[in-house]
Parts: structure tokens; sequence; C-alpha cells
């Protein structure tokens, strides 16, 4: 029996080291056979959570037994423009019925084409599975990812790690080890957030506030994304519908004085500012507004919700503004050791929800995702 010490130093991983990351649950998964189907189908099931119809059929294929290689190569990627080749950071497989590429990113944006590289030059055949995309935070991606058919979608090591921590490997030195490195991935500075304080901890409130909002951001697309592709019954992933406009030259959150705005695309690539979420104040109660923007033009044929058939299904306690927005406040009380940012989003998701399920957003999606 491998000595488990020798193979892999998982509870000495360095915090952040993406490489040593994946090759220490490489390893531990290769010295521990029920381990390799555990993790495929916690990454399925995360992503599936998250709304990916793909991700939830491949998980209903989802083999007993996988091969896992870590880092191995497509090839070498010769010039720039040319798609073709790179290093796969976990690539499970069952024979001939079964593939699951997983691109892995703890602090690095993925490089130039390469979901799109590996999407065009694994070998797929007629097996079930696909890609998917594991990091810390969700990234805008190209709709040449998102609408291939072999795109399981993206998850983020938030959503992943309660079912990493849920897997009991059978040897007992492996299981040991495995709960180590869990425990070492949790840790604030690594994968999880560091915790957000309701002092200003030196910023300006503004910026404390900002903070806040920037640890919510990824569950408000989430939440608002997922819940748009279910109410409009639509297949693959929730990917391109809901955006923060994080990139390039763009913040996804902006601060003045002592509040704190985030604005919701939708949809992604093009879209519209229809949702805008404010946070302010200095101390607790903090003030937390959550404004729906009007209905877009209408589309013949398409029966598009007016506000005033919408808001009262939002719930009495949105109010219409004098530009058309509905608005609803709430304030944010300190509630013993909860942190600022689960306050905040506890008040927050109840009113996400129902923002979806009103319709109000109906007239900003897709031509292609309207229900029929």
């Amino acid at each position: 029996m491998t000595d488990v010490r020798t193979a892999v130093l998982g509870a000495m991983r360095r915090p952040r080291d993406e490489t040593q990351l994946t090759r220490t649950i490489a390893a531990l998964t290769g010295l521990d056979e029920s381990v390799g189907p555990a993790l495929v189908r916690s990454l399925l099931e995360t992503a599936a959570d998250g709304g990916g119809q793909r991700a939830r059929t491949a998980l209903q294929h989802a083999p007993s037994s996988v091969t896992l290689v870590s880092e191995g190569s497509l090839g070498q990627v010769r010039g720039r423009w040319i798609r073709k080749g790179g290093r796969l950071d976990w690539y499970f497989e069952d024979g001939e019925s079964f593939r699951l590429v997983v691109e892995v990113k703890v602090e690095a944006r993925s490089e130039r084409d390469q979901l799109e590289r590996y999407l065009a030059t694994t070998s797929w055949d007629k097996s079930h599975g696909g890609l998917l995309l594991l990091s810390r935070r969700t990234a805008e991606l190209p709709g040449s990812v998102t609408s291939n058919p072999r795109w399981l979608g993206q998850i983020r090591w938030d959503q992943l790690l309660p079912h990493l921590r849920a897997i009991e490997p059978t040897r007992p030195d492996v299981a040991e080890e495995w709960r180590r490195l869990i425990d070492v991935v949790r840790a604030p500075g690594d994968l999880a957030d560091p915790p957000v304080s309701w002092q200003l901890a030196g910023r300006t409130a503004g910026r404390r506030n900002a903070h806040i909002l920037e640890g919510v951001k990824d569950r408000v697309v989430s939440t608002l994304a997922t819940g748009l592709a279910a109410r409009h019954e639509l297949l693959g992933t929730s990917d391109g519908l809901v955006t923060a406009k994080e990139g390039k030259g763009l913040r996804s959150v902006t601060s003045s004085r002592d509040v704190a705005t985030m604005t919701l695309f939708i949809p992604a690539k093009n879209g519209a500012a229809g949702v805008e979420i404010k946070l302010a104040g200095t101390r607790a109660p903090l003030k937390l507004t959550t404004s729906v923007a009007p209905p877009r033009t209408r589309v013949p044929g398409v029966r598009i919700p007016k506000h005033d058939e919408s808001a009262p299904r939002l719930g009495p306690t949105f109010t219409t503004a004098a530009d058309g927005w509905l608005v609803a406040l709430d304030k944010v009380e300190k509630d013993g050791d909860t942190e600022p940012t689960d306050a905040v989003w506890r008040q927050l998701e109840a009113r996400l929800r129902a923002i979806v399920e009103s319709g109000a957003l109906d007239s900003r999606m897709p031509r292609r995702a309207r229900r029929r």
C-alpha cells in the first residue's frame, strides 16, 4: 500500500497554488478508487444544482469507476491564432462511454481560446460528459463556448467545497489526508473569501459596502440566471443570461461616499440594466435597495408584463419610482456573529427570487430564450 504522506503532502499545500492543488487532488484520487467517481458526481451535481441541464444529463451517466489524468496534454499550442492543444487540469474517462474535462482555476483567468480548444480537440465520439470550468469567481464566457453541446457550465469553489467535504475515501489514510486538504482550501486566504467585518477597518464606508456586494455578486448573478433559465425552460446552461459587467475598463461594483452599487445587465451580451442593488450606511443597520427597471420595448407576438401587473406579485414593499423603476428597501441588521455578507444575502435572495417569479424581467430575455 502506497504511503500517502510520501505520495502527496495535502496538508502542506501552498495557498492559492493552482497546479499543486490539482495535482494533490489527482494524487489522492489515484490512491483510492472510490474518490474518482465521487469527485465526478460532486462536480456534476454542483453544476446541475446551478441550473445546468446538460450537467444533469451527464450526471445520469456518471460511471462507477473512472480514471483521472491530471495535466494531460492535447498537444502543443502552435501560433497565436491556432486553436489546438493545451494541457488539461483534470480528464476523467471510463473507456469509451464517459469523458469529463475540468479546467481548474484558482486566481488566473482562462487563456485566449483555452476553453474553445478543449471543446474542439478533445475526442468526444459518442461518449457522455463534456467540459466544466471550476474557478473562484464566475467568468464571462463567449457564446462559442456556452452554446457548444459539450459545455456543461461553470461552477465555483465555494459551491463545490461542501460536496468535496462530504466525500469519504475508503482508505483511512487517504480519508485523513483528504480532510486535511479540504480544511486547507476552506481557510480564509486560500479558496475561501476572508471575512468582511461590520467595522470599517480603515476603509471608507463606500468601499466596505462595495466589498460586501462583491462578496454576494456571484450568488446574485447565479440566482437570477438560473431562475430565468428555469422559468423559460432553457436547455443547456444559464451562462450568458446575466452579468455584472466585470471586464477590462469595467467594474462590477462601484462606490461613492457611503454607497456601493451593483448593476445587473440582462442578457449578459449587449443587455440593458435590469436590476440595480445599492448598499448604504456607515454602521448597522445598513440600507439595502433593490430596484427593477421598467420593461423593454414590446416585441410583436410576445406578451410583456406591465409593471402594474408584476408589482403585486413582487409584494407590497415594492413601490414605483418616478422614473418607472420598482424599488424595495430593506434594513440589514447586525445579528450575532453573522458576517455582513451573509446578512445582506439573506435579505437579497428572497427579493431576487420574487423578481424572477413576477415576470418583471421577461421582456429582457433574448428572443430565442423567451418561453414559446
